[in-house]
């Protein structure tokens, strides 16, 4: 079983050292990228970064339509003389009129002409998008997705895998629910010393008179004395194979608030977990989150699933908020654990 020390924590750590990563696999101009619908037929996709922001008209700057795809923290610009050098510089050799194939979550292939480049912001860095069209003859099968995130690829991939793809909502069945909460049950025992651990110095602060940590100090002891009330959600993913998985995020409150998280990869058929994330119950606890109840962003989120490779495993596109940092990773299931793929957008301040 992985813990926060694996990819994620990584990943989370890193990213507050204002940057972006626009992971792909492969170096070579078969490299994949995450991409947004932006209207009925068309979508985006990230090609280059650079440190400080985009301009659009100096203090006045005018935005673009946000799209109907939301990414956290992206504004896009109206094209300027002072702004368009910038994006061709950081263009990655992308122009107006190459096509790419889109590449949705039901293995189906739709093609994409870039219309132009169009500046924009994420969080802290000036970013070069690129603005496409769904081609005529794909128009109908774009409008039939209903998805909003997707991979574009210069290329087709090849035939699609007959591997199984699903994501599935439905509330599971009292005996997996049963399974899941003793999974559960187990997690919060085995993290919650070193999640308290890490706040220790609370009585330290109070002595100083700062008052915000007595109310962890209250919650603590509810904790250890498993007062806390668990509430979880889960979503059941096949991902190519027989051995499907649940994406579970769990929550413990006391008096309406939420006081420990955990978010876990477990197996459906046994409940054993696969990953484990505390992130968020840490998080809780920062004097930036004070009073905030951290929602499904900040546990993560599945957004889609693809099998990009065509090896007949699937992968899930995931969106994880952080501390002045986000994540948009695409990541596989081996059989054994969540592996990255080397497909992200990953941003921070």
């Amino acid at each position: 079983m992985r813990t926060t020390t694996g990819y994620w924590a990584n990943v989370l750590a890193v990213l507050a050292a204002s940057s972006i990563s626009i992971g792909v696999a492969g170096a070579d101009d078969g490299s994949i990228r995450v991409a947004f619908k932006y209207d009925y037929n068309r979508v985006i996709f990230v090609v280059g970064r650079r440190g400080p922001t985009m301009r659009s008209y100096g203090q006045n700057p005018l935005y673009l339509r946000d799209p109907q795809a939301q990414l956290s923290g992206l504004r896009l610009l109206e094209t300027t003389p002072s702004n368009a050098a910038d994006v061709e510089s950081i263009s990655s050799g992308v122009s107006a009129g190459d096509r790419f194939v889109l590449l949705t979550g039901r293995q189906k292939e739709i093609g994409v002409v870039v219309d132009r480049l169009i500046p924009g912001n994420l969080w802290c860095d000036g970013v070069a998008v690129a603005l496409g069209t769904v081609e005529r003859a794909d128009r109908r099968a774009f409008s039939r997705t209903r998805e909003k995130y997707y991979l574009v690829t210069p290329r087709s991939p090849g035939k699609p895998s007959d591997g199984r793809l699903g994501l599935d909502w439905s509330p599971l069945s009292a005996t997996q629910d049963g399974m899941v909460r003793g999974t559960l049950a187990a997690l919060f025992d085995e993290h919650l010393p070193s999640v308290i651990d890490e706040t220790n110095d609370y009585a330290r602060l109070v002595e100083r008179g700062i008052r915000w940590p007595l109310r962890w100090l209250a919650r603590n002891e509810a904790l250890r004395e498993r007062r806390g009330r668990l509430t979880y959600d889960a979503q059941r993913l096949t991902l190519g194979g027989d051995d499907p998985v649940l994406f579970v995020r769990a929550r413990w409150l006391i008096g309406g608030a939420t006081v420990f998280g955990l978010t876990a990869w477990v197996k459906a058929d046994t409940g054993r977990p696969i990953e484990v994330h505390d992130q968020v119950a840490r998080w809780l606890r920062m004097p930036v989150f004070q009073g905030r109840d951290l929602g499904e962003p900040y546990h993560g989120m599945v957004l889609n699933l693809f099998d990009h490779d065509r090896d007949g495993r699937g992968e899930a596109l995931m969106y994880q908020r952080g501390y002045e940092s986000a994540s948009v990773v695409l990541l596989e299931y081996d059989g054994a654990r969540m592996v990255p793929t080397g497909v992200e957008l990953s941003y921070g301040c």
